[in-house]
């Protein structure tokens, strides 16, 4: 799976090599990467590793040839790649130059794109499979910032959903996962803006408190965990969810406003 050195990515592929698949980590740090296989195999798990700049030329054809060469098949495919190209600049849509458009598309669609072109093709010859690819809940329910990561993240949901008619038949399911606010590195830097900026200095609980309460008006009084992806992920991966194609799961503590 793709993105699997750190956060939802990470959580993922734990949880999967728990459930005995053996998993191939995936990431730009050798090191990191290296840690991680040998913590699933201490802990009775199954992994390989391959590293790779997602954002460079050829890297989806180099992982997807490197997780078949050390694997043999691949019989469940995780596009967890993605985000925005410049994670630090404004969320302010007219401030996000149009070619920054272009960039995260790639990285977040074509980049997946190119990897089930890959792993797709043995996966309808062998009569099953499974294609999960990790949007965002600002895909159906924009905010109205990060304009270019919301248009990216919903193109994934409609390639997930025209994907599962085109294998219609062929014992391959593809699902979208949506995850709402996940408590990620990235989040955590979020958080701790938001407590300088509410007053509550160095106080991360007041203004996760805050937040629950003004911001995410979730049904579901916490943030979300990375785990809670893993769960939603790992059941979709399994056999006992061949009836589960073309759906898009919110993951998001009820934050959904709208029926689908």
């Amino acid at each position: 799976m793709t993105g699997s050195s750190a956060g939802i990515g990470l959580a993922i592929a734990r949880t999967l090599a728990a459930e005995g698949v053996r998993v191939c980590i995936h990431g730009r740090d050798a090191a990191r990467c290296t840690a991680i296989v040998e913590d699933v195999v201490a802990n009775g798990g199954s992994a390989t590793m391959v590293v790779a700049d997602v954002d460079a030329d050829g890297a989806p054809a180099r992982i997807a040839d490197a997780a078949l060469g050390q694997l043999g098949a691949v019989d469940i495919l995780v596009n967890n790649v993605g985000g925005r190209v410049r994670s630090g600049m404004s969320v302010d849509w007219f401030a996000i130059p149009p070619a920054l458009w272009t960039e995260t598309y790639a990285r977040n669609v074509t980049f997946a794109v190119e990897l089930i072109h890959r792993l797709a093709g043995p996966m309808r010859t062998r009569r099953w499979g499974r294609i999960i690819n990790v949007a965002s809940v600002v895909a159906t329910h924009p905010s109205g910032g990060v304009g270019e990561y919301s248009a990216a993240k919903n193109g994934l949901v409609n390639l997930s959903l025209g994907l599962s008619k085109a294998l219609a038949g062929s014992g391959v399911t593809v699902n979208s996962v949506s995850p709402g606010l996940i408590q990620t590195g990235a989040a955590d830097k979020w958080l701790a803006a938001t407590a300088r900026d509410r007053g509550f200095g160095d106080d991360l609980k007041a203004a996760e408190q805050w937040v629950l309460a003004n911001s995410l008006r979730q049904t579901v009084h916490r943030w979300g965990m990375p785990q809670d992806i893993a769960y939603a992920v790992c059941m979709l991966a399994s056999p006992s969810a061949d009836f589960l194609n073309g759906i898009n799961l919110h993951v998001d503590g009820g934050a959904t406003q709208a029926v689908h």
